[in-house]
């Protein structure tokens, strides 16, 4: 939430909104680092969860759609990762954005 209020999501100034976080905001660089960290730690918890899923078997019987809902949040939660890590609109996000 403290991201939102320094964050510019255009083009021209979103890189320049993350360089004024990183060096001007006060513990900006913290907030980013917590913010980049926590969005992995989320797809670790997700893909273990799955995992454990997967290998007790609890997919079975009833649950199947609750197999087929978590399979959904998975991939939700890989794209908004993937397109929380382009945000920056630096040179790596040019360079991995399709054409």
């Amino acid at each position: 939430m403290l991201l939102i209020f320094v964050y510019e999501p255009s083009p021209d100034a979103a890189y320049l909104s993350i360089l004024k976080l990183r060096d001007n905001v006060f513990f900006g660089k913290l907030v980013r680092n917590i913010h980049y960290w926590s969005a992995n730690f989320l797809i670790v918890v997700v893909v273990l969860h799955l995992l454990r899923v997967y290998f007790t078997g609890a997919y079975h019987g009833p649950r199947r759609f609750n197999w087929v809902i978590g399979l959904g949040l998975l991939f939700c939660v890989l794209a908004s990762n993937f397109t929380g890590y382009l945000l920056p609109w630096n040179q790596l996000s040019y360079w991995r954005s399709p054409s």
